[in-house]
């Protein structure tokens, strides 16, 4: 689901909406991956996300959100560098915990 297919889905719902940030694409399997393995490049994470656009554009969001932080780096390679905020790390705290309720 795409960013615009997101606020349509909204509009739909009117005033009442249950879709956030955790509906985007993955999102909860970034967030599991950086909780796991702190900071990573962007070439780690296409294993969540393959698609290096969607990748991106997925983190914009989730950046927006406040669950990561990223900066951008030009030498060597042309690379991100991703990691949690306080934010994104409780979420994390979270999502442990329903997962481990999932796998009881």
């Amino acid at each position: 689901m795409d960013g615009s297919q997101l606020c349509d889905m909204e509009k739909d719902k009117g005033e009442l909406s249950y879709l956030n940030i955790m509906d985007v694409e993955g999102v909860s399997g970034i967030i599991r991956y950086l909780s796991i393995n702190g900071e990573s490049k962007n070439i780690h994470l296409k294993s969540v996300i393959p698609n290096h656009y969607r990748l991106h554009q997925t983190m914009i969001k989730m950046k927006d959100a406040g669950l990561v932080d990223y900066v951008f780096e030009v030498s060597p390679k042309k690379i991100y560098r991703y990691w949690l905020t306080e934010k994104g790390k409780l979420v994390a705290v979270k999502l442990a915990e329903i997962d481990k309720i999932i796998n009881s």
